[in-house]
């Protein structure tokens, strides 16, 4: 349930890549790169809860999964508002679910120090993208 949930998940992110681009091609880059140190991160947490049940199997699952995203997008590319919509809310929802439960440290690691530098410096990567798009 776990790896069907994440290959969902998987997809509905490059499903969505379009819209990426839609926004800036510097934007979209900026996302992808966001995204896919989000996977490293994902991946090491799912070998490390699963062991050796999360093998090379199901890693090609979950690279298949942005394949098949990646297709259904160029096949039927996200326009309606509504599956737009919806769509980004699930997974605004659920990157945030996977950041707040697996990449933020536990009350003792934290480090408030840490947190304002990578808020400020991502802050500043999007206003600089903003300014560059414009």
């Amino acid at each position: 349930m776990h790896l069907a949930g994440f290959a969902v998940y998987n997809a509905l992110i490059t499903y969505t890549m379009p819209l990426r681009f839609r926004t800036g091609v510097a934007f979209a880059v900026l996302f992808t790169v966001a995204i896919g140190l989000h996977f490293v991160l994902t991946d090491r947490t799912l070998a490390e809860h699963y062991g050796a049940r999360f093998g090379r199997p199901a890693r090609l699952i979950l690279a298949g999964a942005l394949v098949l995203g990646w297709v259904l997008a160029l096949a039927a590319a996200p326009t309606r508002t509504l599956l737009v919509s919806l769509v980004s809310a699930f997974l605004g929802g659920s990157i945030l679910l996977n950041v707040f439960k697996e990449e933020l440290p536990t009350d003792r690691r934290s480090s408030l120090v840490w947190f304002t530098v990578g808020l400020v410096l991502y802050g500043v990567l999007l206003a600089l993208t903003t300014a560059l798009a414009e």
